[in-house]
């Protein structure tokens, strides 16, 4: 791809865009200065004239940035951040090294060092904001940015995937987006002739082959309240997971999504060998469906929440214990009911035509209080 002044080329297909000398339509003046007003200004126009369709160079996510900075696995756009806002979730600065193939030639920078920016396919512009969680083993950076009356019309208002460009000011020789991104929103599963009910989604953390086990989760979690469910899905070699939902969906539609959260195409490998980009994913499954949930659950496929006498369901509980109450989140202390050595199952342990909740009734005595 071939940048001048006054076109835009593509050695690929022979396409001529004339760019025009005046801002687009929805360019508004951003930038700390007005030297970077005027960088933004041009590269709005490039993106603005950009066909939706052409062959460029800009990598796409999920992908590594053009100037080797930034991981980005997934993009969502949500009304519950910033009011209506792009979020891009990215590989942990100092992790992107290990989880590359390949070695890259500098050390990637902290989205914090970064001078950021959202450019919309209709040329407005955005800053960007980050944001760096760093606990333990847990790790990941977001990158947020306010949507523009534009940008928000069309996903919510017109149900149009959003083209959005990520582009960065702090390198002075670089005059064209570093990353580009298709957006989405999922069609909610919120009742609008009921909107007073409480709606709760679950989550699970990327599967690891246990297919098998996925309906009667779905269904148990159903029966103690949760109305939707997204399964993040990386390692379903065989098909078996896409296959069992899909029956399970004619029966119960929109009760599932599957959102496919694998990077073979990139070569990635998680830090963690035991996990594949979970921290990632969570986030992702939180701001991409936390529009149409009052509460969202994150669990694995071996974790269950059961609620104790007197309540029968999870909104029996939430609406008891914190009725009104602004809470950001709750934090469930883990009880085991089985051990990780399956050499020394029961019979009745090792009965895998009986459901896990039946084979498993024997609990360890402590609670675990660390997590």
């Amino acid at each position: 791809m071939i940048i001048y002044n006054d076109s835009l080329i593509s050695n690929n297909n022979s396409i001529k865009v004339n760019l025009p000398s005046f801002p687009p339509v929805g360019w508004q003046p951003v930038g700390h200065n007005y030297e970077e007003q005027s960088r933004l200004r041009d590269i709005s126009i490039v993106a603005a004239a950009w066909p939706e369709t052409a062959e460029d160079n800009i990598p796409t996510v999920p992908c590594l940035s053009a100037d080797g900075h930034l991981l980005v696995l997934s993009v969502a756009a949500s009304r519950v951040r910033y009011g209506t806002s792009v979020t891009f979730m990215i590989v942990y600065s100092t992790d992107v090294k290990r989880v590359l193939p390949k070695t890259i030639p500098s050390d990637p920078i902290f989205p914090n060092k970064l001078s950021l920016w959202c450019i919309f396919s209709d040329g407005s512009v955005t800053p960007a904001y980050d944001y760096d969680q760093n606990y333990g083993n847990d790790r990941v950076s977001l990158i947020d940015c306010p949507l523009t009356s534009f940008a928000s019309e069309e996903l919510w208002k017109y149900k149009r995937t959003l083209r959005v460009y990520l582009a960065s000011t702090t390198n002075k020789d670089r005059n064209i987006p570093i990353l580009k991104a298709f957006v989405n929103v999922p069609k909610s599963s919120v009742d609008s002739r009921n909107t007073s009910q409480e709606f709760f989604v679950m989550c699970t953390s990327p599967l690891h082959n246990k297919a098998d086990y996925i309906i009667q989760w779905i269904e148990f979690h159903r029966l103690v309240g949760f109305q939707k469910f997204v399964i993040y899905n990386t390692t379903d070699t065989n098909n078996r997971l896409l296959s069992i939902v899909n029956i399970y969906s004619k029966r119960n539609p929109g009760v599932v999504d599957i959102v496919q959260w694998n990077f073979s195409r990139l070569g990635l490998a998680d830090v963690l060998s035991t996990r594949y980009f979970q921290v990632e994913a969570l986030h992702d499954c939180l701001i991409r469906y936390g529009d149409q949930s009052h509460w969202l659950g994150m669990l694995d496929l071996d974790e269950y929440i059961v609620p104790l006498l007197p309540y029968k369901t999870i909104a029996d509980y939430v609406h008891d214990t914190y009725g009104r109450r602004i809470i950001g989140s709750i934090n469930l202390w883990s009880q085991f009911f089985c051990t990780k050595y399956s050499d020394s199952y029961t019979s009745v342990e090792n009965n895998t035509n009986h459901l896990t909740i039946e084979r498993f009734t024997y609990r360890a005595k402590d609670l675990f209080k660390s997590g």
